[in-house]
């Protein structure tokens, strides 16, 4: 329900009971606490299994329109986040979240994108090399499945690479091999989230840059920084960067492996068709890091080192559609605070820099920099200044002190 209707209610319930009978309006009050409490998913997400089950059949019966019918879902959602659909803002309580945090329920959320994702790969990889379909209908099958492994793949893959257990993280790894980008598991958690809103890190964009420059940066810095990771790694065990324990060299292998098995099944087009949707993903994701973190900076201390990483340092978006899809993804400020804090109790913060709209609007928006520089650039200064003096507020306490 949204804070519209609840406030209706509200008043609804204080008219039509204060005056008869105030425990009897406290106690429905006390009920629609508990009804309309935030939830850490909703209708949305089995709405989306159900999608990325149909949608590849109709494209399988019908080829044509249904080619493009994950790209006109996400921009559905885009448009009616941005005119119709209300913010999400609250947070669960601590009873809520203490006991939500490990429900296994909210894995097996997960690990359901594997199959899900595997089954559109397939069928609309079949699709995209039968001999009678057309070149508009290729594109489209292509840029569906780029995003379905965007947010099936890459973004599951993300959750699942911050997990404590060797198998959460490793099940991480398989979905991101399948869009050829096992990198990011080791990139984005000793890189990116290491260095993230410094010059240091390719995935956070300073004020000013627009898209176009930095998309080449990150398709080539993030990928040869898994590999310098991982060789650091192994270095300090003694090993050499070429050691069986190279764990990027396995999901790079097994990435080479879906392509064969593409190869077998369909030739070269389907070889193409596995490295193309790859390319499409891992350009989402790259547009999404740039969405994140545009414009915010991090202050360098004396010692050389960055200030702590806190919520201040990632855009918030409380768009509640598009988080329940990409499993609370856009409440990234707090993931960066809180690496290790599954999707499910991930919070709301009032005093992080808040996006304009949604991540599939603002994905849209990236691509237009004059565009995206009007809507943009005044948010991410007036908010490095808040910081600013935020920070000569608290030094000066400090000095008193």
């Amino acid at each position: 329900m949204s804070s519209t209707y609840s406030d209706k209610f509200d008043k609804f319930l204080n008219k039509r009971f204060a005056r008869k009978d105030q425990q009897l309006a406290e106690s429905y009050e006390e009920l629609l606490k508990n009804l309309y409490k935030p939830q850490p998913v909703s209708g949305i997400q089995v709405a989306l299994i159900v999608i990325f089950v149909f949608v590849p059949v109709l494209a399988w019966f019908f080829e044509s329109i249904f080619c493009y019918a994950i790209i006109f879902l996400m921009i559905a959602v885009a448009l009616g986040e941005y005119k119709v659909i209300d913010r999400e803002q609250r947070n669960l309580d601590d009873n809520t979240e203490a006991r939500l945090r490990d429900k296994t329920y909210f894995n097996y959320s997960l690990y359901l994108c594997l199959p899900l994702l595997v089954f559109n790969l397939v069928v609309f990889m079949a699709i995209f090399n039968r001999p009678d379909i057309s070149v508009i209908e290729q594109i489209g099958l292509l840029l569906s499945a780029g995003y379905t492994g965007a947010v099936l793949g890459i973004n599951v893959g993300h959750e699942l690479v911050h997990r404590r257990s060797k198998f959460e993280t490793n099940f991480g790894g398989l979905l991101l091999a399948l869009v050829c980008y096992a990198t990011f598991k080791v990139e984005h958690v000793r890189g990116h989230h290491v260095y993230v809103s410094t010059p240091e890190d390719a995935s956070s964009a300073p004020l000013g840059m627009s898209l176009y420059r930095f998309l080449p940066r990150a398709w080539i810095m993030n990928p040869v920084n898994g590999f310098k990771l991982e060789a650091k790694r192994l270095r300090s065990l003694g090993k050499s960067p070429w050691h069986w324990q190279n764990e990027l060299i396995w999901w790079t292998v097994l990435s080479a492996s879906f392509a064969i098995l593409s190869f077998m099944a369909f030739g070269i087009g389907g070889v193409f068709f596995f490295v193309a949707q790859s390319f499409i993903a891992i350009t989402i994701l790259e547009v999404i890091n740039y969405v994140e973190h545009y414009g915010l900076e991090r202050k360098k201390l004396a010692n050389g080192r960055y200030e702590r990483v806190t919520h201040h340092h990632s855009w918030n978006a409380s768009e509640q559609a598009t988080n329940k899809i990409l499993f609370n993804l856009q409440r990234h400020s707090d993931h960066h605070a809180n690496p290790t804090r599954p999707y499910q109790i991930l919070r709301h913060f009032d005093d992080s820099p808040q996006l304009p709209t949604g991540y599939f609007g603002m994905l849209y928006l990236a691509f237009w920099p004059k565009k995206w520089f009007e809507v943009m650039n005044p948010r991410a200064e007036a908010y490095m200044e808040f910081i600013r003096k935020e920070r000569e507020k608290n030094e000066g306490k400090l000095e008193r002190v």
